[in-house]
């Protein structure tokens, strides 16, 4: 079992067991923005099980900002801390606050 704030890898459709929670790295999709230069976001989209019920999450770092995602499961709050200034690691780290 996964212990929160400590960092770790997700390998696509291996999921991970968090004391409340089970979450999945789905994979990446590219998004046109063609208001920005890069032209495209680079998102990951992640699936989170609790008690038969599932949750999906997305992430970008689209502008370059690697800000935490806040989610909730069952009336908890949680951020999802992704890491890497290259938005190319796959380590994150999930926080139970």
């Amino acid at each position: 079992m996964q212990s929160y704030e400590t960092p770790f890898t997700l390998e696509q459709n291996k999921p991970v067991v968090f004391p409340d929670f089970t979450i999945e790295y789905l994979g990446e999709r590219e998004v046109e923005i063609p208001k920005f230069v890069h032209k495209h976001f680079i998102y990951r989209d992640y699936k989170i099980t609790f008690e038969g019920k599932e949750q999906n999450l997305s992430w970008t770092s689209g502008t370059g900002l690697l800000a935490p995602l806040k989610f909730d499961v069952l009336d908890k709050h949680f951020t999802f801390q992704p890491w890497g200034i290259d938005n190319k690691s796959k380590e994150i780290s999930i926080v139970k606050l």
